[in-house]
């Protein structure tokens, strides 16, 4: 199976801590990169490509939205501390593939497979969709 590479945007260091224990420990096929601001996803996705993107809503300089300005073709997962319905209307509208309110005790974490597979997943879907609509 070939490995997933992630691209996870998060400022929190406690929360990059809990995601790359739970990667580490759990396994998965992933090879990770972690960048903590929008500034530093910009330098990053000039030299590399990733399979999807996991980022907190908000950045010290800017927002999930912003990074969706930035990518093109590359599922995109917004998480955040923050239960509000209109931002997650609005990532979702802008082309966020999920959009994940994160739990005090991290137990988050332990859907991001899940996620980051079905993001996988809709993505080769609408590849296939685009590819034979074409033909």
């Amino acid at each position: 199976m070939e490995r997933v590479k992630i691209l996870l945007v998060e400022q929190n260091s406690i929360h990059q801590l809990a995601f790359k224990l739970f990667m580490d420990k759990d396994e998965t096929s992933y090879d990770y990169v972690i960048a903590d601001s929008l500034k530093e996803v910009e330098d990053i996705i000039k030299t590399n490509v990733f399979d999807v993107i996991i980022t907190d809503f908000q950045l010290g300089d800017g927002t999930a939205l912003d990074i969706l300005d930035l990518i093109e073709g590359v599922p995109l997962i917004v998480t955040t501390g923050i239960d509000d319905q209109q931002t997650a209307v609005e990532a979702m509208k802008k082309g966020a593939y999920d959009y994940l309110v994160r739990d005090k005790d991290y137990n988050y974490i332990k859907v991001m497979p899940v996620l980051v597979e079905n993001a996988i997943k809709r993505k080769r879907s609408e590849d296939l969709f685009s590819l034979l609509s074409h033909a």
